[in-house]
């Protein structure tokens, strides 16, 4: 997404990485969320693009019993760049998990002995 534009009603992803155990490495947790446009609110914040408009996220859900249980999640972003950050594209989010997957994690024996 070069343009650094999301399109109402596409899907986006946000990526994180969890620690896996006290002696190192990591996993990815991964969110699907759906954009559904910018919105005036009643507050806002010093990053917004637009004072008083956030670009609202609601986060899909992973299977139909919690679609059932609950309201669905909703996050609002103040500025293009920041939803460009967290908010990406599929060929966005394949690359960033290839380059998980490429990390080379410390030793955590080597760290404790250096």
């Amino acid at each position: 997404m070069d343009d650094h534009e999301h399109i109402v009603g596409n899907v986006y992803y946000q990526i994180g990485i969890a620690p896996i155990g006290p002696d190192g490495g990591a996993q990815p947790l991964v969110s699907t969320w759906r954009f559904d446009g910018v919105f005036r609110q009643n507050f806002t914040s010093s990053l917004c693009d637009t004072p008083y408009h956030f670009m609202r996220f609601t986060r899909l859900p992973k299977d139909s019993f919690e679609s059932n249980a609950r309201e669905p999640e909703r996050i609002n972003i103040p500025s293009r760049a920041q939803a460009h950050m967290s908010m990406l594209a599929w060929e966005e989010f394949v690359e960033t998990v290839a380059d998980v997957a490429r990390y080379e994690y410390p030793d955590p024996d080597e760290e404790r002995a250096g």
